[in-house]
C-alpha cells in the first residue's frame, strides 16, 4: 500500500516536475541576450527553491538510500540520476560518462541557504498523526516558499546593479533576511555588449513583469498540487486509522465472536444422535 501511495503522489508532481524542464518562453530569446540570461538565471532559482519546498514535504534521503532512478540537483543546477547503486550520471555539458558516487552526490547536493542539513524528513513522512495536526506546518511551507520567490526577483533586480562576486541582502515584506549571490546574467550594466536593445530600462521593467507573473503561476500551481496531496494524504491516512482499529475490534472479539459460532457448529454435528420418528428418516 505504501508503495502504491508513492506512486501516486508521484502522478500529482509529474506536470509540476516538467514546468522547469521547458526552455526560456519565445518573448526572451526575442530580446537582448542579457533578458534571456537574466530570466533563465530567474526560473533555475525558481526551480531549486521549488525542490527545497518539495522536499520540506516529502523529505530528502541520503543518496545511499535513494532508490534507483531518483534524480537530484547539484550546486551548479545539473541533473544526476541514480542509475546504479553507488552511482550517479549526468546527461550536463562537460560530465558525460562521469560517475559520481553516493558520498560526492551528498557533498554536491544543492543546499538550502538556512539549513544546516538538507537531509531531512518530510511533513508527510510523520506518522501516528491526523493530516490535520500538519496543516499548520503545511501553511507555514507554502508561505516560506512565496517569500523565496519574491527574494528571487529583488535579486534579479538588485543584480543589475551589482558586480561579479558580490552579495545581496533582500527581505520582502512580513519575511526574514535572505543573503544571495547575484545573477549573473542579470549584470547586464556593466557590460553594454550584451545589451543588444541599446538601454537597460525596458529590459529592467520586462523581466520584473515576468518575474513577478511566474512567481505568482508557480505558487498558484504549487497550492493546487498542495490541495491534491493534502486529500490524498488525509485519505490514505483515515484508511490506516479505520484498518487499525477494525484490527482492534477483530482481536477484542475474536473469541467472544467464535466461540458462538464453533459450539453451535459442534452442536449441529450432534444432531445425529437424535432419534427420528418420521418415515422420511430412513430415506
Amino acid at each position: 500500500m505504501r508503495h502504491i501511495r508513492i506512486v501516486t503522489i508521484g502522478i500529482l508532481l509529474a506536470t509540476g516536475i516538467s514546468t522547469f524542464m521547458l526552455p526560456v518562453p519565445s518573448f526572451a530569446q526575442e530580446k537582448s541576450a542579457s533578458t534571456a540570461a537574466c530570466l533563465n538565471d530567474i526560473y533555475q532559482a525558481f526551480g531549486r527553491e521549488t525542490r527545497i519546498y518539495r522536499s520540506v514535504l516529502f523529505g530528502l534521503k541520503k543518496a545511499g538510500d535513494a532508490p534507483l532512478g531518483t534524480v537530484r540537483f547539484s550546486r551548479e543546477g545539473d541533473a544526476w540520476m541514480k542509475t546504479a547503486p553507488n552511482a550517479w550520471r549526468s546527461l550536463a555539458k562537460g560530465f558525460e560518462g562521469t560517475s559520481w558516487s553516493d558520498l560526492l552526490m551528498d557533498q554536491q547536493n544543492e543546499r538550502d541557504v538556512l539549513a544546516k542539513d538538507p537531509f531531512r524528513r518530510g511533513l508527510f513522512e510523520k506518522k501516528q498523526m491526523l493530516t490535520s495536526e500538519i496543516i499548520p506546518e503545511l501553511t507555514q511551507g507554502i508561505r516560506a516558499l512565496q517569500c523565496r520567490l519574491r527574494a528571487q526577483c529583488e535579486v534579479a533586480r538588485l543584480s543589475q546593479s551589482k558586480t561579479a562576486g558580490a552579495t545581496i541582502r533582500v527581505q520582502p515584506d512580513g519575511c526574514l533576511e535572505f543573503t544571495y549571490n547575484t545573477f549573473a546574467g542579470c549584470r547586464f550594466e556593466f557590460d553594454p555588449t550584451k545589451n543588444t536593445s541599446g538601454g537597460s530600462a525596458p529590459d529592467a521593467a520586462l523581466i520584473e513583469r515576468q518575474c513577478l507573473k511566474a512567481s505568482t503561476d508557480l505558487l498558484a500551481r504549487e497550492m493546487d498540487l498542495l490541495k491534491l496531496v493534502v486529500a490524498y494524504d488525509a485519505g490514505y491516512r483515515s484508511l490506516l486509522q479505520f484498518a487499525g482499529v477494525f484490527e482492534h475490534f477483530l482481536v477484542e472479539l475474536r473469541f467472544p465472536l467464535l466461540n458462538p459460532l464453533w459450539d453451535a457448529a459442534k452442536m449441529i454435528g450432534q444432531f445425529n444422535r437424535i432419534p427420528c420418528f418420521l418415515s422420511q428418516c430412513n430415506e
